[in-house]
């Protein structure tokens, strides 16, 4: 009696998340072009959190098991339940995509990225992601012969980047993820639109919440000068997740701000002046 209970209380948690999410309205959402939700596939409804929250980039980790992409931050063979990268982002964003005349959110013309973390070895996962992207191209951005033909989805590949794989390819529907020691080496942004790495790495820990320290300060500006000069936007990681840090990142000029706290940061921004830090 208690296992038939139990399987009732899952099927009935399966309906109203499934029913949730094909409820939500972005008729009214206010698209965020800095908002990036950081390991997205956490949350309780994936994808649709985000975009219920008017988040432009969202990130998921992949993991290449046998012929299917896994969705996890870690090993998934440990995993009963197994979320795929098709059916939970790819199929779903197709489908608003058809429905809204090309576009994911209405009268936002400009592409969502969907930043694809690769965990297991890069090109093996990589020719099993072409492989999964083919029937939804139409939506995609594309770069051919060095023209960019931007769709309403633009694939970012991080994680185990198969470099040298995809910067030989003339025509390609997907881009990859710089990193700061990227900048300066021939890496174009046809290449490279996003420049990503740890904020903990490059300047440990903010004590309190407070202002980011002058030291910290010269370097970032310095890094976002480079960035920008390169024509890619900059995001960091592993940033304190606080409004004070938000707003100095913000005015400073990085594109990107990077949560898992995806409430408090649409917020934020919903009562920033967005125009003056849509870069």
């Amino acid at each position: 009696m208690k296992r038939k209970i139990k399987g009732c209380c899952f099927f009935l948690l399966l309906l109203t998340s499934f029913l949730t999410a094909q409820t939500v309205n972005l008729d009214t959402i206010n698209p965020l072009s800095n908002a990036y939700a950081h390991n997205d596939y956490w949350h309780k409804r994936p994808l649709w959190d985000a975009l219920s929250k008017g988040f432009t980039a969202i990130e998921v980790d992949v993991h290449k098991v046998k012929n299917d992409l896994v969705i996890a931050h870690r090993n998934p063979k440990m995993r009963k339940r197994k979320m795929r990268l098709t059916k939970q982002y790819l199929k779903p964003l197709w489908k608003l995509y058809k429905k809204q005349n090309g576009q994911i959110y209405p009268n936002y013309n400009k592409p969502i990225l969907l930043i694809i973390d690769l965990k297991t070895k890069a090109i093996p996962t990589y020719n099993l992601l072409l492989k999964e992207l083919e029937p939804f191209q139409k939506m995609l951005t594309l770069t051919e012969g060095g023209e960019l033909q931007l769709g309403a989805i633009t694939i970012i590949i991080s994680g185990n980047r198969p470099v040298d794989l995809v910067s030989q390819q003339k025509k390609r529907w997907v881009f990859l993820d710089g990193r700061i020691s990227d900048t300066g080496i021939q890496f174009t942004n046809d290449l490279t639109p996003i420049v990503s790495d740890d904020w903990k790495r490059l300047f440990g820990h903010v004590a309190g919440h407070q202002k980011i320290p002058k030291r910290d300060l010269e370097i970032l500006e310095m890094m976002i000068k480079l960035t920008h000069l390169e024509g890619k936007k900059l995001r960091l990681w592993n940033t304190p997740e606080h409004k004070n840090i938000w707003s100095q990142l913000l005015q400073l000029g990085v594109d990107y701000i990077n949560t898992d706290q995806l409430d408090s940061l649409s917020d934020f921004l919903n009562n920033q002046s967005l125009l003056v830090y849509d870069k």
